[in-house]
């Protein structure tokens, strides 16, 4: 294993240091959120979307985004 960065974390309660690895995995992993959020910001605008299903549909992928940064962050309790 090589010697990595280590990121302390800010004084935030819950919060823990991550190592260079894992913080370009979670970059990455937001870099795709965006993307997707972007594609699915154009997509909103078509008359023959139903919005209560997309909405869902868009809830559904931004918690899939946030619950696999946390699997890289594995922050406190987690």
């Amino acid at each position: 294993m090589r010697d990595e960065k280590v990121f302390e974390p800010p004084p935030i309660q819950g919060y823990r240091a991550m190592t260079q690895s894992q913080v370009d995995l979670v970059n990455t992993v937001k870099r795709a959120e965006q993307t997707v959020l972007a594609m699915l910001r154009n997509l909103s605008d078509d008359a023959d979307i139903d919005p209560r299903w997309f909405a869902i549909g868009k809830t559904h992928i931004e918690t899939g985004f946030m619950s696999v940064c946390r699997s890289i962050a594995r922050p406190n309790g987690d």
